[in-house]
């Protein structure tokens, strides 16, 4: 009876084992060759019951490991993978079936169709990857610390358009960004066209400047510094930036000077620190590039710190020898408090009567005037040359439109332009006919200040074209502008009571600030390369500086009567 019983129950338990396999195919049922009996002594023939997502994953990493024992022995392989260091086995249905490469390679008519030899001019080791990704086998570990091997492995993966593979080492070969290897990255990320990784580059570049060693620094390409610039060009330049400028332009001072020239000049420096400015002055680091870039900085440090002991500012006029019967240079220096005059230079006066010195963009120096025909007339003093333009009778030098043109106002239609770098003259004609006095001339426009209508008129020399911009009050009078040379910041200045009015011409923007000492003192000219205005007193005769930047006054140790009306202004810098 307890036989029977044992039996029944058995019998019992396979029907609820087939029932529950017919309602879940994750399950199979199967007789082992050793059963395991519960303690009542029945078979547990439920707890030998697995999941076949289980089986399954057990039966491929089987698979696997078979198939690369023989790729590895050669066993049943019947493909041979030549490299430049060994020799690699494989399985013609798996990498053709698993890759479109391999695949394209033996569908058409080619070598290694014919012959079942591959050759590749890589290592094995990187070769094996590739076919350890084919054949779906575990990532060797042993690639984490070997960079080489990963870009080894990239280039083969692009190559084959395995972009999976492809994607997971070069995120590998790239997260560990550092400066020993910024420029791979860059160069290949450029060739691969991966957009994202450039960008992590540039920024990574950007917060890590002077990490950044020299040696790296003067590797990169002219293109490549000009992405860099553009991706931060509206950033404000901080110190930094214009130190990793400077370095690689050190690199190659010959062929990299104008490139840097180009991008100091067209960013804002007032940014920089003062302690940055002065120690490029002090270390003459900016010699070795052009006296056109260190004057950017001179002008800048002036701005800064507001007229510091070690600048000086020179105001020059010229004066008739009596000797002689020619005009001599003669300069204030606000250093020295003292003025001095030039037995190198003699300006002759039968050419012109007054003299007045100028600088060109490039830091030539010259001078103009009206000759005794009532011509212009320019005076190149390194040739000794004289320079005759159209006749006329007035006087008035607007200022650079480009890096190389210097306007003279004619009359209401006219100007006469002189090109410093031809040493030409030509005329420009438009109908300047009650727009009123010309007060600057930068970036390719002339702009006028009318009162009649309270706007400012702009001609774009360029177009041909004129808009105009309204003021914000009535009867503002114009501080003269002196600045003469391409980096001008284009600002214009006007004066109402206390009131000093700022119209930015690059960004289109009015700002105002109140000074109540405006109403003692008289404009007599700005300058906004280095943001000052030049004032005199309306009950006496001493000049003062004003520096727009700090709201800084400093009076200069000579007055209105040592140096006007028989002097133009001028000014020049140095450190």
């Amino acid at each position: 009876m307890v036989l029977y019983a044992s039996l029944k129950e058995l019998k019992l338990s396979k029907i609820k084992i087939h029932q529950s396999a017919l309602f879940d195919p994750n399950f199979i049922t199967f007789k082992p060759t050793s059963i395991p009996i519960m303690q009542s002594g029945v078979p547990d023939f439920a707890a030998e019951t697995r999941p076949m997502a289980a089986l399954i994953t057990e039966r491929t990493d089987e698979i696997i490991a078979t198939l690369k024992n023989q790729r590895q022995t050669g066993m049943h392989t019947d493909v041979l993978i030549d490299c430049n260091d060994g020799q690699l086995h494989a399985h013609k249905c798996i990498i053709t079936g698993n890759n479109n490469y391999f695949s394209a390679m033996f569908q058409c008519n080619m070598l290694e169709a014919k012959t079942n030899q591959i050759t590749f001019n890589n290592s094995s080791a990187a070769i094996d990857v590739i076919l350890s990704f084919i054949y779906a086998e575990p990532h060797p570990p042993s690639l984490m610390d070997k960079p080489k091997l990963q870009l080894e492995v990239i280039e083969i993966a692009h190559m084959m358009e395995m972009s999976k593979l492809f994607q997971f080492y070069w995120r590998m070969w790239t997260d560990s960004l550092n400066p020993s290897i910024l420029l791979d990255v860059w160069t290949l990320a450029v060739k691969y066209d991966q957009l994202a990784t450039i960008q992590c580059v540039l920024n990574y570049m950007w917060f890590n400047l002077r990490q950044i060693p020299l040696n790296v620094v003067v590797q990169l390409t002219e293109v490549q510094i000009e992405t860099f610039f553009k991706k931060f060009e509206g950033n404000p330049p901080n110190d930094d930036f214009i130190d990793f400028i400077l370095r690689w332009g050190s690199g190659n001072l010959i062929s990299r000077k104008d490139s840097v020239l180009k991008l100091v000049s067209s960013i804002d420096l007032s940014s920089l620190t003062c302690a940055f400015v002065a120690s490029l002055l002090e270390e003459n680091i900016l010699d070795d590039f052009s006296p056109f870039l260190k004057d950017r900085f001179v002008k800048q440090a002036i701005v800064k710190l507001s007229f510091a002991p070690n600048f000086k500012i020179n105001i020059s006029h010229t004066v008739l020898d009596d000797f002689s019967g020619d005009a001599k240079l003669v300069v204030f220096d606000t250093l020295t408090n003292s003025w001095s005059k030039s037995d190198n230079l003699r300006l002759r006066q039968r050419h012109c009567a007054n003299w007045q010195p100028i600088i060109s963009a490039k830091g030539e120096r010259f001078y103009y005037g009206i000759s005794r025909n009532q011509k212009f007339v320019v005076y190149d003093p390194i040739a000794e040359k004289h320079h005759f333009g159209p006749r006329s009778n007035n006087m008035a030098v607007s200022g650079f439109v480009n890096d190389t043109e210097l306007f003279f106002r004619e009359r209401n239609y006219f100007y006469a332009v002189f090109n410093f770098a031809t040493r030409k003259w030509k005329k420009l004609r438009f109908n300047m006919k009650d727009r009123g006095q010309t007060i600057l001339v930068a970036k390719g426009k002339i702009y006028f200040n009318s009162n009649k209508k309270n706007v400012v008129f702009i001609y774009d020399v360029i177009g041909n074209s004129w808009t105009e911009v309204v003021k914000p009050e009535t009867e503002m009078i114009n501080v003269k502008c002196a600045c003469l040379a391409s980096s001008c910041k284009g600002k214009l200045y006007f004066i109402k009571g206390t009131k000093l009015f700022v119209y930015n011409v690059r960004s289109g923007a009015w700002w105002e600030k109140d000074e109540p000492l405006f109403s003692e003192r008289v404009a007599i000219v700005g300058n906004c390369e280095v943001e000052f205005i030049l004032f005199k007193e309306k009950e006496g005769s001493g000049l003062w500086m004003f520096y727009v930047s700090s709201d800084r006054w400093f009076k200069l140790p000579c007055s209105i009567i040592d140096i006007w009306p028989k002097s133009s202004f001028h000014v020049s810098y140095s450190y």
